[in-house]
């Protein structure tokens, strides 16, 4: 059956409130804002801003702090928005009279490729960190004795590969 006559189009704009909260399980807990509108023709299309005002996000084991100012910009794909997102960890410290390493997240890019981005303070190498984050320790031993640089690289993508598929199922 063809239809000859026009095409419904279908336009929802989406308000949020000043303190909109998601939470899903122990994983995910943010508040956002912003405003989105849907359109459904032919093609659906998304146009809007989604601001991640705070909130938390567990990542390997790890809650990360979501920052404010995290966004979330419909383009057209509303399947596949571009994404800012910060967010950070305080490793414990070994010394109790020194503060812990911070463990910077930053997600950028399209939700379906964008890519996740590893840095600290204070300053340290990329296997230290993944390091900090998987084992709990800069060592890269992780208290077992084996699991050495080779292992903290192969685990790497791993790592962001589970930090992605997080926040690909958050938003």
């Amino acid at each position: 059956v063809t239809s000859t006559g026009p095409r419904t189009l279908t336009r929802v704009a989406v308000h949020l409130g000043s303190d909109v909260e998601v939470r899903r399980g122990g994983d995910l807990d943010v508040h956002m804002d912003g405003t989105a509108a849907v359109t459904v023709a032919d093609t659906v299309t998304a146009k809007g801003q989604i601001r991640l005002t705070r909130g938390t996000l567990n990542v390997q084991g790890k809650t990360f702090k979501i920052d404010d100012g995290s966004t979330v910009t419909f383009v057209d794909d509303p399947a596949n928005p571009q994404v800012v997102l910060t967010a950070s960890w305080v490793a414990p410290a070994s010394d109790p009279s020194s503060s812990g390493t911070t463990v910077f997240a930053e997600f950028v890019g399209p939700l379906k490729t964008g890519k996740v981005t590893l840095r600290s303070e204070p300053a340290l190498a990329r296997t230290e960190i993944l390091s900090l984050l998987l084992y709990g320790t800069l060592d890269q031993q992780g208290g077992s004795g084996g699991a050495g640089s080779q292992q903290v690289n192969a685990a790497s993508g791993a790592a962001g590969g589970a930090a992605s598929a997080n926040i690909n199922r958050a938003l």
